[in-house]
């Protein structure tokens, strides 16, 4: 089963806590993967890029398979840091 979380427009340092506590919520529930749809994201900074490699590692510490799906601003904002961003999520270019 897949379970859905949705990131709002906006999510900066201002929304991290927030933000963090729905993606701990989502990794808890009972199933097998995650999709993380950030499709919607307008505005972000890097506390978002560490929300989602941490969510990433938790996954799959607890062997919960991540989808991220990324707005043209997340992938931007990744490749500015150095990073990658795809369907597995953030990772360090080749």
């Amino acid at each position: 089963m897949t379970h859905d979380i949705k990131l709002p427009p906006c999510c900066t340092l201002v929304q991290a806590d927030a933000l963090a506590q729905d993606l701990r919520a989502a990794l808890a529930l009972p199933g097998d993967d995650l999709h993380i749809d950030a499709r919607d994201v307008e505005e972000a900074d890097v506390s978002l890029l560490q929300l989602l490699i941490a969510a990433r590692h938790s996954g799959e510490a607890t062997g919960t398979a991540l989808r991220f799906t990324m707005s043209p601003t997340v992938v931007d904002l990744a490749r500015r840091a150095g990073l990658q961003a795809g369907d597995a999520g953030l990772s360090l270019p080749p």
